[in-house]
């Protein structure tokens, strides 16, 4: 009969890879109510010279010896069954013990026969240290092992059952790694190994990893107390604390002292560098917006933690609640009268009216604005009103207008001088915007005999031999050139031109070149929908024309499949600029892996020659690759491969210091929006947004919305 003594062995130990764990489940015991752990009391137990016997073992030690030791057909056999392979130790402070136990079940038919117990260690480069860290607890379990020492084996009977308790008591920081190999008559399986593992006791940082500001005005002030944290077991070294992107002005940080951190006067910008297990300091991070519209950025602290040595704190402000924004007017230079923006009509002609337009942008990502009434709280004579077909839907009912997130609506004033005097009034505009609740927009005109001009606003398509017209439709992309040169002043001549984007589709960053008051500005479609454009025109007395001019542009895609990207960086001011954020649009064909031509299609393969080789009808195409910020970026694909599965993905290329950006992707079938995915969280460069898959010719676009760390395999 095979025995052998458990030895604490100093030999070096590879702790090799173990298999799946084995389920373990609730077994029931025969014998006493103590057979699930031991045969009755230890006396009973290791009363035997050779054996010990646990639960109700029906056979002498020696005659079942010698029934497993044959191959007689059908004999009952025991099995070795563990509750678990691995265990995994808390972390705990040097010098103080945890411990984990192990259940070893015989679920087979017969007895089970243990013959020895292997404890050995390493540390984690795979080197015997000396140390003892792991060690056999408890009496029972320490009986066991000096039984098997002694040379005796235990016998466990079907469906009984012994425990083992461990012990780590770390002597250092480093992690342990340790295996006991159980020995038994298991015919299927004569060694069990159970892993012991152990966590590095390095330096750990917590901190609140997202702190989110309510709506704060522009110019006001919100603070919050957070802390920066050691909960490792050494001490954390604190090597920077920045503010990235470094540039914003919206989010600052000071640290308290910590013996009174209510008072800011004590309050410094330097911090405590070595932080022991444990301890921790405050951080009071000030959120000061110069603008309504939201806010973030990140503060990075660097550290000596082996598993963070980069921590990352992300600020938001003004995102959570709905945002109000008004464009078409200037904002008051002295509100102290109250009123927020102004509205200057000029001189306009006695007894004709004179229209502008008022555009109300929600300017959060993630809430609704509800405008729940727009009038006038001042007439100035009964000269101004509100065009009442021009209202957004919704405005005076309970329910009011509802804008989408970065969505925009627009009303129409109206003034109608009836003299040569100047006329004031006030229109009031409000919404839930916590802040402001209520915007007051002060108008201004004076009225005059003189005839007012006559605004005639035109397009074309650049490269196009068409006509000019109030009306274009096209395909996205292209570059509409607009004239106002057919305007007319009745007595005089037209000296000035004012032309006003009053709407372009959602996230369009589209702006008249070279400005706005040229007689003959460009606009870049960038993205696909409908664009608005009105003109107003003044003559040599700065009288404006009575009714603006309107171009309307309807561009709509005409592939089969049209991929469109855009994003949003608060971090960058300006995000028009030629210095951004560089956000990647990702087309892959099933055939292919993210990021390696031919098959996927970016900024580094823009074409491919999919579908039937050396036709380039059925090639898809990045028509265009933003790397300075809000995109777009698009891909195209007529005749797409029946019975293919095309995949949409997004990838953070270059953050450029800005920090978090916010990704959106919609896809049009046919010339149609069929699936859009807005405002997708993209912290950081190197981050990937698995977006979408397109099945063709079903046209199903199923979401995926994963992201990972790195282009996935």
């Amino acid at each position: 009969m095979k025995s052998e003594v458990m030895t604490l062995t100093t030999t070096k130990f590879r702790v090799l890879p173990l298999a799946a764990l084995i389920s373990f489940g609730m077994f029931a015991c025969s014998g006493d109510s103590n057979d699930n752990n031991s045969a009755g009391d230890l006396d009973a137990i290791f009363g035997e010279d050779r054996a010990i016997t646990v639960g109700d073992v029906k056979e002498t030690a020696e005659k079942n010896a010698e029934e497993t030791m044959g191959s007689i057909g059908g004999l009952a056999l025991g099995q070795l069954t563990l509750s678990t392979t691995t265990l995994d130790f808390d972390e705990v402070a040097i010098g103080t013990p945890t411990t984990k136990s192990v259940t070893l079940v015989n679920t087979g038919s017969g007895n089970l026969r243990i013959d020895s117990f292997a404890l050995v260690e390493e540390d984690e480069d795979g080197q015997d240290d000396g140390d003892r860290e792991f060690q056999p607890i408890g009496e029972e379990t320490r009986a066991y092992f000096t039984a098997l020492n002694e040379g005796k084996v235990i016998y466990i009977a079907p469906q009984s059952s012994i425990d083992l308790e461990f012990e780590w008591k770390p002597v250092n920081t480093t992690r342990d790694l340790g295996t006991l190999t159980i020995a038994s008559n298991d015919p299927n399986d004569e060694e069990k190994l159970v892993e012991l593992r152990t966590p590095a006791l390095g330096p750990a940082i917590s901190a609140e990893s997202k702190i989110s500001f309510a709506r704060v005005a522009a110019g006001d002030v919100d603070k919050r107390l957070t802390f920066i944290q050691n909960s490792g077991q050494s001490p954390l070294q604190l090597k920077d604390i920045v503010l990235s992107p470094a540039s914003s002005s919206d989010f600052s940080f000071t640290f308290p002292d910590p013996s009174d951190d209510s008072d800011e006067s004590k309050d410094k910008m330097e911090w405590k560098p070595t932080l022991e297990p444990g301890e921790s300091i405050p951080m009071r991070i000030f959120f000061t917006p110069d603008s309504d519209e939201p806010a973030n950025a990140n503060i990075i602290i660097s550290s000596n933690d082996q598993d963070t040595d980069r921590f990352e704190i992300s600020l938001e402000g003004n995102a959570g609640t709905a945002c109000i924004k008004l464009g078409g007017v200037n904002p008051a230079t002295d509100n102290s009268s109250g009123v927020t923006h102004n509205l200057d009509f000029g001189e306009s002609q006695i007894g004709r009216a004179n229209e502008k337009t008022i555009t109300i942008t929600n300017c959060s990502r993630t809430q609704e604005l509800n405008v729940s009434d727009i009038s006038i709280v001042d007439d100035g004579g009964e000269v101004y009103e509100i065009v009442e077909d021009s209202l957004p839907e919704g405005v005076g009912t309970a329910e009011g207008a509802v804008i989408q997130p970065t969505e925009n609506a627009s009303f129409k004033v109206s003034y109608t001088p009836e003299g040569e005097e100047t006329n004031e009034g006030v229109v009031s505009i409000s919404s839930n915007d916590e802040v402001n609740r209520e915007l007051t927009v002060g108008l201004n005109g004076k009225g005059t005999n003189n005839v007012c001009p006559v605004a005639v606003a035109e397009a074309s398509i650049v490269g196009s031999s068409g006509r000019l017209s109030t009306m274009i439709s096209t395909i996205p992309l292209k570059t509409i050139e607009l004239t106002g040169e057919n305007s007319r002043d009745p007595d005089g001549m037209v000296q000035r031109y004012e032309w006003n984007i009053v709407s372009k589709p959602q996230d369009s960053t589209a702006r008249l070149t070279p400005n706005n008051r040229v007689s003959n500005p460009k606009l870049f479609l960038d993205l696909a929908g409908d664009y608005e454009i009105e003109l107003t025109v003044y003559d040599a007395v700065g009288q404006a024309s009575c009714e603006p001019s309107k171009v309307i542009i309807q561009a709509e895609p005409d592939e089969d499949i049209h991929v469109q990207l855009v994003w949003d960086t608060p971090g960058d001011a300006d995000q028009n600029d030629d210095f951004g954020t560089d956000i990647d649009l990702h087309y892959l064909h099933p055939l292919g892996r993210w990021d390696l031509a031919p098959y996927d299609i970016y900024w580094n393969n823009k074409t491919g020659d999919w579908g039937v080789p050396g036709n380039t009808d059925d090639d898809p195409s990045l028509d265009i690759d933003d790397t300075n910020g809000a995109g777009p970026e698009n891909v195209n694909h007529d005749n797409p491969e029946s019975g293919k599965t095309y995949a949409v993905g997004v990838y953070y290329y270059n953050d450029n210091g800005f920090g978090v950006s916010y990704a959106t992707v919609r896809i049009y079938i046919e010339g149609q929006v069929k699936f859009e995915l807005r405002d997708k969280y993209m912290q950081k460069e190197d981050v990937f947004w698995d977006v979408a898959a397109i099945v063709w010719p079903s046209k199903q676009i199923f979401a995926k919305d994963r992201i990972y760390q790195g282009f996935p395999l």
